[in-house]
């Protein structure tokens, strides 16, 4: 019974007191089965089964089976998914509303925004996915079949990217929101956009501020500082680069400041650019585990809607993550890809190292073309030379300050570089960038960037090492293998440290259990 309301579905290499905490949920499991038999006109005397179905970050899911056969979802939101209440009304309503244009999605059955219920917790009760996830079988799908669904999920967001939207933010019915939460209806329906969900909104402190939330975060980050004024360690990866120092908090406030300067001249008001300012939704999380698919792999439903929110679209542009291939040479330049003549000759490592890199060209390749006969206003956005840049901009500045002042400072300084680039579908092209930095400042900042971005690449083959994710998630089964190499990967560095190099390699180890409040 205790595993209906705590994680059982893997471990943590490290703070997994804090992260197990975070997951804790206690409800009433018999009032949790009536309400959902009652969402299909059945009584617990219809339950045939009850189990646990998934646990994702930040759902427990349920599935109820009767007797007849008929199988209903499920969710309920940890402690951790914020924002409460408005995060379980947002998802529901993005799910209704997308359902009207065509997206393939599970039923709503029904839901409640409060745990102040007979259940004791926030829920959707909800159908179960038509279909397979396709999670399953992505990998082992002729590259034909995966050029096919992507052409169909570009078809899937071009009816998202079609809705009209009166302004940014994410969706709740009317009937939801608080009267004094700002909101604009969207005409001839029961919605309305709303305050953003997004979790970068309602970080720490950030959820109890009084703020005006989405799209831009700069003024949420100057509002929580003004108020949180201490000096924060960055991660504990980058603290070398501040001689183990904590960071000050007036520095980032400079550069939040000097963004807030560029803002105007960002925003695309050129007559023939004014599509980009287009308010638009799409799903926040688009990979394999969240599309499910029948057997001719047709898409027959998206899951996973939690945290939405709609922003003008040169913000909103992009390549889903697990599609994306923008480090190689190719993908960039969009070449067709092609396997290696000599492809049979090469050793058994090279082999797949050259069948991988094909395949992550082939879904970089096929996305694009698919957005271009599908979706062609997303393509034209994703062609833009200014359109990773100005959302790398809002995305450092929108971004809760763990402090480090490397990043929104570097981006900064590529901005005032790119000037002419970044703002050549406004209708003030040719004005002067209002910021600048000189050159050893700019040298000195993009050096340290450079070495944190070392730093990333180096973490990641080490967690590929110990089988974790970025928070240190690990299956059940691997975790033992993964305290082991973390062990040995620790010895193995520091074998050749000095004594002093030896104490901040233990004070600071970033797989060990810390402190994660950034102040020590």
């Amino acid at each position: 019974m205790e595993d209906w309301f705590n994680y059982s579905s893997g471990c943590w290499l490290c703070n997994e007191a804090s992260r197990r905490k975070e997951r804790t949920l206690p409800f009433n499991i018999i009032k949790l089965q009536e309400v959902a038999a009652k969402a299909i006109n059945r009584t617990t005397k219809d339950v045939a089964s009850f189990r646990k179905f998934a646990e994702g970050g930040f759902n427990r899911t349920f599935l109820t089976r009767m007797k007849d056969g008929m199988e209903v979802i499920a969710r309920l939101p940890y402690p951790i998914a914020f924002p409460s209440q408005l995060a379980v009304a947002s998802e529901v309503a993005t799910l209704n509303l997308v359902k009207l244009y065509g997206v393939p999605v599970p039923d709503v059955l029904n839901y409640s925004t409060t745990k102040e219920n007979p259940v004791g917790a926030e829920y959707i009760i909800m159908e179960k996915a038509q279909g397979e996830e396709l999670g399953d079988r992505w990998f082992t799908l002729p590259d034909i079949d995966r050029a096919k669904l992507i052409g169909r999920l570009s078809q899937i967001e071009q009816r998202l990217f079609s809705i009209p939207l009166p302004a940014s933010g994410s969706i709740f019915y009317k009937k939801d929101l608080d009267s004094s939460i700002p909101a604009k209806e969207i005409p001839g329906t029961e919605f309305c956009t709303g305050p953003s969900v997004e979790q970068r909104w309602w970080h720490a402190e950030r959820g109890d501020m009084n703020l005006f939330r989405g799209p831009s975060g700069a003024e949420k980050e100057l509002a929580w500082l003004h108020v949180h004024k201490q000096p924060r360690y960055p991660a504990r990866e980058y603290r070398e680069f501040t001689n183990y120092q904590a960071s000050e908090p007036a520095e980032q406030m400079g550069l939040l400041d000097q963004y807030l300067r560029l803002v105007p001249h960002l925003v695309p008001t050129a007559a023939e650019h004014q599509y980009l300012l287009q308010p638009t939704l799409r799903h926040a999380d688009i990979n394999p585990r969240n599309i499910f698919v029948d057997k001719d792999h047709q898409i027959s439903s998206l899951i996973d809607w939690q945290h939405c929110s709609a922003v003008p679209l040169f913000l909103q542009a992009g390549v889903p993550d697990c599609f994306a291939n923008f480090g190689d040479e190719d993908s960039i330049r969009l070449l067709k890809p092609t396997l290696p003549e000599d492809l049979s000759t090469l050793s058994e490592t090279e082999r797949l190292e050259a069948i991988e890199s094909f395949r992550r060209r082939h879904l970089h390749f096929y996305y694009f073309g698919a957005a271009h006969k599908f979706n062609n206003k997303h393509y034209k956005a994703l062609r833009l030379k200014s359109t990773a840049l100005k959302q790398r901009l809002c995305f450092n500045a929108s971004a809760p300050w763990q402090g480090n002042n490397v990043r929104l400072k570097a981006v900064l300084i590529e901005a005032a570089r790119k000037w002419d680039t970044l703002v050549s579908e406004s209708a003030e092209a040719g004005v002067p960038c209002p910021i600048s930095f000189s050159e050893g400042e700019a040298t000195e900042c993009l050096r340290i960037n450079a070495a944190q971005d070392n730093v990333d690449e180096k973490l990641e083959i080490l967690r590929d090492r110990m089988g974790i994710s970025t928070d240190g998630w690990v299956p059940n089964h691997r975790y033992d293998a993964a305290v082991a190499e973390n062990q040995r990967i620790k010895d193995e560095l520091l074998a050749g440290a000095t004594e002093e190099e030896r104490k901040l390699v233990l004070q600071h180890w970033p797989f060990d259990d810390h402190a994660e409040d950034g102040y020590s």
